[in-house]
């Protein structure tokens, strides 16, 4: 780091203690010496350009520093660009600009030494005391007519210094002025243009989210309009469409449960009605009363179970199973419902905060782009402006201080030949001390400047972003919301109508899935009833054939009939014969109170022929033979074939009413099915004819 550059001389430096003020000096002018002081003073220019670039290097690394601490991008382009213009470019002060320069102080000291004040030299330049200075310039100007007091060098310094701050502190006050002029320009321009950029962005956002959402809208209107139609317009209509389900389903459940509660009290009935056969067997009675007895009994007792387990059958499915499937239905309908509506709203948030941060995004990125370039722009047309005003005004200036020169340089061609070498050493000398005090109270002055406009340009910066931030958020916030609610709307649209769809698809698939079982339960039936026909043909062909092996045992028994008929009317005959004879033999007269027979003794040969009685014979109770002639009479006249036509009709008539309730049952008992399934179908009842 410099601290100011090598060439600086202060006043400090100085040294007026060496010479003693009687001793004069004899200047020669000459070629050499000339080229010395021209040396010198390059050298002295050297030094200030080294100074310069030593400035110019140190604030950089101060920036750097500054800016490596800095953590937002935007405070760091905005330092950057508002960085001053001497330290972009390395021809601010040039080497001409450094002459002319020079040019003006040496008419600025001319001036003040006609005005009585005195300049004083470096003594390490020229080994010089400050009597010797005195006296060369009391001399010069004594050779000029003027009266010329003491010369105080503080004197002299302290008023070029308050002349030369005058001079910086008006430039600054009317280069500052028209900055801010300008700057209130363009920040109201910067303004202005930042709004309407602002307006046009968020327009053409709005433009692009309503075109976006209005496609979405027509599109689900689309899809309402087209499930609409297929929609159950009430609940009435949902509720017939769930009670149509349940009464299938019910009537699916009734006939499963028919069937079972038919096949159990099929199998015992089959049971109780082999329990009464055995037993009938071993008792002894008409088989034609047991059967009817029994049919009736086992009838009775059907209808009876039949009704009781039809009335449970009823309780415990209004009981227990309409409650289980409507909670086996709401359930699932629910939480198919749930499921819908989550992974609706999540769809919705998602495309929601993805659009807004899109549109954040672009907005950010445009914004920035726009206040770059904007400020970019500003900021170089405003520096190049200030930079030719600048260099115009010290043109004139040279200008016009050349023009005074000139003149005075006409008139005084021979003084300034003379003085031309002391003034450029002196002035060396000055112009160093104040050249480095004024580029110190500058480079400060400028320093502070830059720091207060810096920050005036963040505050002012951060207020705008602040409040076009705070405007975009409320406005966005707005259109956010109310696309929300046009969303949400149609999304609760949506998911109504993929519920309707939904419903629609589960009632298709329920459909097929009844029909499919009402196919499946239609071809069990099917089959169940062949195989009940099947057993019925065969229990029809068994109870022909037990008919007819009844009938069959019938004839048999009236054939045995016939014949102890037969046997007995000759027994009876042979009897009278006997009575007849004993009585022509005896002769005696009955008497009132003797019986129709007498007790006779009997032959073993006409008890064996009486006493046969038949092992294949119905029992049947004792007749007690006739006592009197008129019961003998009637027995002649009885007439047994009557009584044997009478007992086959009746039985005749039993088993036509016998098969014709068996015909005209749908669902005949299992044993009159077994037995049709013995004997074969197609044979028809046999009728005998009385």
């Amino acid at each position: 780091m410099h601290n100011g550059g090598e060439g600086r001389l202060n006043i400090g430096d100085l040294d007026f203690s060496g010479g003693s003020p009687k001793e004069e000096l004899e200047f020669e002018e000459s070629s050499v010496e000339s080229n010395n002081l021209r040396m010198d003073i390059e050298k002295l220019r050297a030094a200030t350009e080294d100074a310069i670039r030593n400035i110019r290097e140190n604030y950089l690394f101060r920036e750097s520093e500054l800016i490596s601490q800095i953590q937002s991008e935007d405070m760091k382009k905005a330092l950057l660009e508002n960085r001053p213009g001497t330290l972009e470019t390395n021809d601010d002060l040039s080497i001409e600009e450094l002459k002319q320069f020079e040019i003006a102080r040496m008419e600025e000291i001319e001036s003040l030494k006609r005005i009585g004040h005195k300049a004083s030299s470096k003594e390490s330049m020229f080994n010089l005391s400050s009597s010797e200075v005195s006296s060369i310039f009391r001399r010069s100007l004594e050779n000029q007519g003027e009266d010329v007091g003491p010369i105080d060098l503080e004197k002299c310094s302290e008023a070029i210094k308050e002349k030369y701050q005058k001079e910086v502190e008006d430039m600054e006050r009317a280069v500052r002025d028209e900055c801010e002029v300008e700057f209130d320009k363009q920040r109201k321009q910067l303004r202005f243009d930042y709004e309407n950029k602002m307006n046009q962005e968020i327009s053409e956002v709005q433009n692009r989210l309503n075109e976006y959402w209005q496609e979405r809208a027509e599109e689900l209107e689309d899809k309402i309009n087209q499930l609409s139609e297929a929609r159950p317009r009430s609940t009435s209509e949902l509720e017939k469409i769930y009670q149509s389900q349940y009464e299938e389903r019910l009537a699916v459940e009734t006939q499963r449960l028919k069937a079972e509660i038919e096949v159990s009290l099929r199998n015992e009935y089959e049971i109780m009605l082999n329990q009464r056969v055995e037993a009938a067997k071993k008792e002894t009675q008409d088989p034609n009363d047991f059967l009817t007895d029994l049919r009736r009994e086992m009838e009775e007792k059907f209808q009876q179970r039949l009704v009781i387990e039809k009335n449970e059958w009823k309780e415990e499915i209004q009981s227990i199973i309409l409650p289980e499937i409507r909670s086996k239905l709401e359930p699932s309908l629910k939480e198919k419902l749930a499921e819908v509506e989550s992974k609706v709203k999540q769809d919705a948030d998602v495309e929601i905060k993805g659009k807004v941060e899109i549109i954040k995004k672009e907005a950010e990125e445009r914004i920035k782009n726009y206040i770059q370039k904007v400020a970019q722009r500003d900021y170089e047309s405003l520096k190049e402006k200030i930079k030719e005003d600048m260099k115009k005004a010290l043109r004139k200036e040279q200008e016009s201080k050349l023009q005074t020169a000139l003149d005075a340089e006409v008139k005084l061609q021979i003084e300034r030949e003379i003085r031309k070498e002391l003034t450029l050493q002196m002035e060396s000398q000055v112009y160093e001390e104040v050249e480095s005090r004024v580029k110190e109270e500058i480079r400060n002055e400028l320093i502070d400047l830059y720091k207060n406009r810096q920050k005036q340009i963040r505050h002012e910066l951060n207020a705008k972003l602040k409040a076009a931030q705070e405007k975009y958020t409320i406005q966005q916030k707005k259109e956010v919301a109310k696309q929300v609610a046009g969303m949400l709307e149609k999304r609760e649209k949506e998911i109504k109508n993929n519920l309707r769809k939904k419903l629609e698809r589960d009632k298709k698939e329920i459909e097929a899935e009844l029909a499919k079982e009402y196919e499946g339960n239609q071809s069990y039936q099917r089959v169940k009833t062949t195989k009940e026909l099947t057993e019925i043909s065969k229990t029809k062909a068994q109870l022909i054939v037990q008919i007819k092996k009844v009938k069959q045992e019938k004839k048999e028994e009236l054939n045995m009939i016939r014949k102890q008929r037969e046997e007995l009317e000759q027994k009876i005959k042979d009897l009278e014969q006997i009575q007849e004879k004993n009585f022509f033999q005896n002769k005696t007269p009955m008497s009132q109170r003797s019986t129709i027979f007498q007790p006779e003794i009997v032959n073993e040969v006409q008890a064996q022929d009486i006493e046969t009685p038949n092992e294949n014979a119905i029992p049947h109770e004792n007749i007690d033979p006739p006592r009197m002639q008129s019961q003998r009479k009637l027995l002649s006249h009885y007439n047994s074939q009557d009584l044997l036509n009478q007992i086959i009709s009746k039985n005749m008539q039993e088993t036509q009413d016998a098969y014709r309730l068996l015909e005209e049952t749908k669902d005949p008992p299992s044993y009159y099915r077994r037995s049709l399934n013995e004997s074969p179908a197609d044979t028809p009842p046999i009728y005998y004819r009385s």
